[in-house]
């Protein structure tokens, strides 16, 4: 046997496990340096979960213990789900992320988790241009369809399903890749897009993503501008009429508005008179003239149920029977004002206008109050505007981001530490939006707060 050649080959295979193992040390060494470099990354998506866990817990307590079925409780219960889901899972992956920098080998748990984070992102945009548009329906049109209760549950099922549906190719994308570690002639591995797919799926995949949410940022401004345009209108229509309340100073006396009202159908029926007589033609004057006479016949009858009722009031008084209880019995002739409604009164009803500066017919003591905004809609329309805002705000730096990455992908390559700290940060400030949601309701929902002071106030007690 020739053990020179057995020696030899031992000596070949210590050497390689040397050469691996030197390699192998040096690899871990540079991703631990790199760790510590991302160490701010670490402890701010450390902050985030302890704030964002214990925030969403409170809102999904109080808000499924203490107030009623509604779509705002379900569309807010379904946020903080979100959010704790974010909180529980997606955060504490994006730290054991940064913590295995170029060792990464999980491969599985990288297309699981990434598919997850897509899924909340493209699920909160959906959800929140629903809840925009059932603002604008509850503020614009409160008349029309309503989106109910169970309604709501339905649409935030669809959307989970649609998020998940646009988020499966996450699951092909995302992988193992092998990358070169700047600086040095050792590879790592890390979880972006796999060694699999050629770079043109993941940027498909990545422009799919932006204009989903893109679109969603689009349709929320646009939604939110004609709601926030219809809340000023109105505000300005009621405050125009409550300047209007005030400034009668005077009281009002029935049988002046009586007097009024008489004096003002004479000069309409003599203002309709001269318009008909100015437009009268020579074939048509007979029957224009039976007409004429036939809306001054029902022009009188106007007046008799004002001196009917002034005349029973006078009749009462001279009585003595002042009782506060006690009601006229009206006239007779009070039904045939029925009979206007068949009878040609557009002229009539025009000039009228003219002459009285209101409708023929309208109430001269009251006038139809403007239809108010109920305050708790109020609320709830700012409560909502603010998440919205938030989501727009905190999703707007991964936007741009994603975009220079997009066109240079050497940029990240060439920034110092304390930058590239700043630009992993950046790329996580998306989950403030799944973290700010309890201080924007203890913030505009009093009765959250409410019940969230209760809670506290009994804790104390017990202490």
């Amino acid at each position: 046997m020739n053990y020179s050649i057995l020696y030899l080959n031992s000596s070949r295979n210590v050497s390689r496990v040397d050469s691996n193992l030197t390699e192998r040390l040096s690899l871990s060494e540079l991703n631990s340096q790199e760790v510590f470099k991302r160490l701010p990354v670490i402890v701010f998506i450390s902050i985030l979960i302890l704030v964002g866990t214990i925030g969403n817990l409170h809102v999904l307590y109080i808000y499924y213990r203490k107030f009623n079925r509604s779509t705002y409780r379900n569309f807010v219960l379904t946020l903080a789900a979100i959010d704790i889901v974010s909180c529980a899972i997606s955060m504490p992956f994006e730290i054991y992320d940064e913590l295995y920098p170029y060792l990464f080998q999980a491969d599985v748990a990288c297309k699981v988790f990434r598919f997850i984070n897509f899924t909340l992102a493209i699920a909160t945009g959906l959800m929140l241009v629903v809840i925009s548009s059932e603002r604008y329906r509850r503020i614009c049109r409160p008349f029309g369809s309503q989106l109910t209760e169970k309604q709501s549950i339905y649409a935030l099922i669809g959307i989970i399903i649609c998020a998940s549906g646009a988020s499966l190719p996450a699951l092909y994308v995302y992988g193992i890749k092998t990358t070169q570690i700047p600086g040095f002639d050792s590879f790592g591995t890390e979880c972006t897009w796999g060694d699999h797919i050629e770079v043109y799926v993941g940027y498909i995949f990545y422009g799919e993503t932006l204009m989903t949410v893109i679109g969603c940022m689009i349709a929320l401004v646009v939604i939110y501008s004609i709601v926030g345009k219809y809340l000023w209108d109105h505000a300005h229509k009621m405050s125009k009429n409550m300047r209007t309340k005030y400034q009668m100073k005077e009281p009002i006396k029935l049988d002046v508005i009586e007097e009024e009202t008489a004096d003002q159908i004479r000069r309409a029926r003599d203002s309709f008179r001269s318009i008909k007589q100015s437009n009268e033609n020579g074939t048509a004057a007979n029957k224009d003239e039976m007409k004429h006479n036939k809306c001054n016949k029902k022009a009188r009858k106007l007046e008799l149920p004002i001196k009917n009722i002034k005349q029973n009031l006078d009749a009462t008084t001279s009585s003595g029977n002042t009782s506060p209880n006690h009601i006229p019995k009206p006239s007779p002739n009070w039904k045939r004002q029925k009979n206007l409604q068949t009878c040609d009164m557009k002229g009539l009803k025009k000039a009228f206008k003219n002459v009285t500066g209101r409708p023929a017919g309208a109430n001269p003591l009251l006038s139809k109050p403007e239809k108010n905004v109920p305050d708790r809609e109020k609320r709830i329309t700012i409560v909502l505007f603010t998440i919205t805002v938030l989501f727009i705000v905190s999703f707007l730096p991964y936007i741009v981001i994603l975009i220079l990455y997009s066109a240079d992908e050497s940029y990240e390559k060439s920034m110092t530490t304390v930058e590239h700290a700043v630009y992993l940060i950046g790329l996580r400030l998306y989950m403030i939006n799944n973290v700010a949601n309890p201080f924007l309701y203890s913030s505009f929902d009093s009765k959250f707060k409410k019940h969230l002071m209760e809670i506290y106030s009994f804790l104390n007690a017990l202490i």
